[in-house]
């Protein structure tokens, strides 16, 4: 597998079936979202993804024991 972005490696992981759409759609917005805080110093944005970050947690964690060799 041969991606140049985080996006296009999450899009990979689909289509090799290492991920599901609905976590692929989660990982593409967890990258918007990291992309914002970034980029832009808005309390509000800061605030509302602040709130998902818990998710995007439990996101990565189960990404990576997909991942991790055995």
């Amino acid at each position: 597998m041969s991606c140049a972005s985080p996006k296009a490696c999450f899009r990979e992981a689909k289509k090799v079936e290492i991920l599901t759409e609905e976590e692929v759609m989660a990982a593409l917005e967890m990258i918007d979202d990291r992309n914002l805080v970034s980029h832009m110093y808005h309390q509000e944005v800061a605030n509302r993804i602040f709130g998902r970050l818990q998710e995007y947690s439990k996101l990565m964690a189960k990404i990576l024991e997909k991942i991790k060799p055995n």
